[in-house]
């Protein structure tokens, strides 16, 4: 939770020139544009830069800004940069949107500080974050599993829980039958072989095959989704494609 006096702690007069130079031609050159990213060197200031746009846009602006990190390890870091060194208010959020402070989350609903989370709790059905207005990525080349995360459905060959006796998963086997009917069929056939040089192969069937066959999948999918409880809320998400 943010306390009061967090300026006293404050250890820089500034950024240094290249990074003045990066946040000056962000601001006159891409201020209203929707996306933009920035590049720098590790070591080289990256989060002053970011927290400093992130604040212009919550003073300036009226908006909620979101600093987000890869991992609550780096929160931490932010936060304590922030505070300790820069001198600008934020928030930490991290765990449950249940373990949230609700006084913290009166003060960023209010739009007296930033926001400093991990990319978990933006990527998700019930994310806290939903209608902010500014997100400010950092190491967002690292990020792709978080992102990919929630659309990512997952149907594994066995049911759990079964034991020595596994039992095939129905989803799986008559999607994979469907499948085995594509132009990929060689390869997804292949996959099936009890065989341990092959069972871990990884195949593909491309966009456009896959659309041929999406209203049939659909179908398999909602007959059975008691047995995708644990990809439910990835379904959900997906896009739906059409014939």
């Amino acid at each position: 939770m943010y306390k009061k006096g967090y300026r006293a702690g404050k250890r820089i007069n500034g950024p240094l020139d290249y990074q003045s130079e990066i946040i000056m031609k962000y601001f006159s050159k891409h201020l209203d544009r929707r996306d933009v990213a920035i590049e720098l060197p590790t070591g080289s200031g990256k989060t002053l830069v970011g927290l400093i746009i992130g604040e212009y846009r919550r003073r300036k602006r009226g908006e909620q800004v979101v600093f987000v990190c890869t991992n609550n390890i780096l929160v931490d870091q932010v936060c304590t940069q922030a505070i300790k060194k820069y001198g600008i208010r934020v928030l930490k959020f991290t765990g449950t949107q249940s373990e949230y402070s609700t006084s913290d989350m009166h003060v960023f609903l209010r739009n007296e500080a930033i926001a400093v989370t991990n990319y978990s709790s933006v990527f998700n059905n019930n994310s806290f974050f939903s209608d902010v207005d500014t997100f400010i990525f950092d190491d967002i080349h690292g990020a792709d599993n978080y992102i990919a995360s929630p659309w990512t459905f997952t149907i594994n060959r066995f049911l759990d829980g079964e034991g020595s006796n596994e039992q095939v998963n129905v989803v799986y086997d008559q999607i994979m039958d469907l499948l085995s009917t594509t132009e990929s069929s060689p390869e997804i056939k292949k996959s099936l072989v009890d065989d341990p040089e092959v069972e871990n192969s990884v195949n593909s069937v491309s966009l456009f095959e896959l659309q041929k066959f999406w209203n049939a999948i659909s179908e398999i999918v909602e007959s059975n989704r008691d047995l995708i409880k644990d990809s439910k809320y990835a379904w959900s998400n997906i896009p739906r494609l059409h014939n």
